[in-house]
C-alpha cells in the first residue's frame, strides 16, 4: 500500500514538474494519456546521457552513531532538517593513517515515532518464530534508549556507479526515502541519496531536454498538448 502511494506520489511530482516547465519542455515523441483512470507519461529520456548516483548524492550527509541517545539523535535530525540518517562507526584503517566511516545501520523518523505510538502497548509473544522475532524487534525499538536499539541494521545500499534510474526503482519498490551509498564490496559510507536528490535530477534532465515541435506533443487520443 505504501509502495503504491509512493509510486503515485513520484508520478504526481513528475506531472507537476512537466506542467510547471510548460509544454515547450517536452521532447520529440513525448506524450501522456489519462485513459482508464491511469496516467501514462512517455519521453525519450533513454537517449539522455545516463546519470549516476555519484553525480547526484550528498557526499557529507548528517550521520548518527550507535551509542548516541535517542533524544540526541532526534535533536540532531530536527536541527538539520532531516527525517533520517545513516548510522556509522568511525574506525581507523589498517595503516593507521585514515579514518573510515563504516555503515552499520540507518534510521528514519518512523523508527522514533514507534516509541510514541506504541508506548504502553502489550505485544503478544506467541505464534511462529518469525512473528515472535517481529514482536521482540518492535519491543526493542519501543524501549530503545540509544540509536542502536531503534536503527535498521539490514540496510539497502547502492554504489556511486549505480544508475539513477536503478536507484529510483529501488526506492520506489521498497518505499525508501534515502539510500546509503558505499563502494562496491565495501561498507564505508561515501554518500547518501535521498528522494529530494531524485526529484532534483528529474528537474535537471527536463530543463536540458530540447523542445518538441507541435506535431510531436500529442496524446494517445490524437489531440495536441499545445493550445
Amino acid at each position: 500500500m505504501m509502495s503504491h502511494f509512493l509510486s503515485q506520489f513520484l508520478v504526481g511530482v513528475l506531472l507537476l514538474l512537466l506542467v510547471s516547465l510548460g509544454p515547450q519542455t517536452l521532447v520529440q515523441g513525448a506524450a501522456f494519456s489519462t485513459k482508464n483512470s491511469r496516467v501514462f507519461v512517455s519521453t525519450p529520456v533513454s537517449n539522455y546521457p545516463k546519470r549516476l548516483v555519484g553525480d547526484v548524492m550528498s557526499t557529507n550527509p548528517i550521520c548518527l552513531t550507535p551509542d548516541m541517545s535517542v533524544h540526541d539523535a532526534m535533536a540532531t535530525l530536527l536541527q538539520n532538517g532531516a527525517s533520517g540518517a545513516p548510522v556509522i562507526k568511525t574506525e581507523t584503517t589498517n595503516d593507521g593513517k585514515h579514518k573510515k566511516k563504516r555503515l552499520v545501520g540507518i534510521v528514519s523518523s518512523f523508527d522514533f515515532l514507534q516509541q510514541e505510538a506504541f508506548e504502553g502497548a502489550l505485544l503478544p509473544v506467541e505464534g511462529t518464530e518469525q512473528n515472535v522475532y517481529k514482536y521482540v524487534h518492535a519491543a526493542r525499538k519501543i524501549c530503545g534508549q540509544v540509536v542502536e536499539d531503534v536503527m535498521n541494521d539490514n540496510v539497502l545500499t547502492v554504489t556511486p556507479e549505480t544508475p539513477m534510474r536503478e536507484a529510483a526503482e529501488i526506492m520506489t519498490q521498497h518505499n525508501l526515502h534515502r539510500l546509503a551509498v558505499v563502494p562496491k564490496g565495501d561498507d564505508e559510507l561515501v554518500g547518501l541519496l535521498t528522494a529530494e536528490h531524485v526529484m532534483k535530477d528529474l528537474m535537471h534532465i527536463y530543463q536540458r531536454l530540447p523542445p518538441a515541435s507541435d506535431d510531436d506533443t500529442t496524446t494517445s487520443d490524437g489531440n495536441t498538448l499545445n493550445p
